[in-house]
């Protein structure tokens, strides 16, 4: 097992040091884990048990009514009964939490241990990919004048989507024609002198 016996012997303090209700709790989530992944480092982390591989794999925790296993990436776990909720601070955490030992269920808690000891041997959890947006909508008003300006046209060809996107919202969202063609106006000062639309500059 990869737990010195300093290690070992701080967690049994922290489960000694726990209320009644909760020590049976936290010795069998601690048997559990230690059973299933005894190649973890264990320790005391954010003052409670923790398991790590190449990174944080599961918590478990004490508090006044019940008691808890975190798993940091939890949210890639199988969870048929949806015991895991949402974790604090961080969308893949999740967390699952029992009042009393009749709830643990050990071959769920199993295989949720192994399967967060594959996810972490696997390597860090992919990175979401950020949906492109696609390209704004010129407005009429903008479309024309943009059309007799080239300089001011060559501009906002030039400007990052984020950007063009940013002109063309703030010339939409006029309700007046008077305001749309003010708007108009003052675009086309703006990208004929080079520059991005910026909050302060919106009227």
């Amino acid at each position: 097992m990869n737990f010195s016996s300093q290690q070992s012997d701080c967690v049994e303090s922290y489960i000694e040091g726990r209320p009644d209700f909760a020590r049976p709790m936290l010795t069998k989530l601690c048997v559990i884990v230690r059973r299933n992944a005894p190649h973890l480092e264990e320790a005391i982390r954010w003052q409670a048990p923790s398991w790590k591989g190449n990174e944080i794999v599961c918590a478990i925790a004490a508090f006044k009514k019940h008691v808890s296993i975190t798993f940091w990436r939890g949210a890639e776990l199988p969870d048929p009964k949806r015991q895991l909720i949402h974790g604090y601070g961080r969308s893949a955490m999740r967390t699952a939490k029992f009042t009393a030992p009749d709830q643990l269920d050990e071959k769920v808690i199993r295989a949720w241990v192994v399967a967060a000891v594959n996810l972490d041997n696997a390597g860090p959890a992919p990175k979401p990919r950020r949906e492109k947006k696609p390209e704004p909508v010129v407005p009429p008003g903008l479309a024309a004048a943009l059309g007799k300006n080239a300089k001011a046209r060559t501009a906002f060809a030039a400007l990052s989507p984020s950007h063009r996107r940013e002109y063309c919202e703030w010339i939409a969202q006029a309700k007046q024609e008077a305001t749309v063609q003010r708007r108009v106006e003052k675009a086309l000062g703006m990208l004929s002198a080079g520059g991005a639309l910026y909050g302060k500059n919106k009227k």
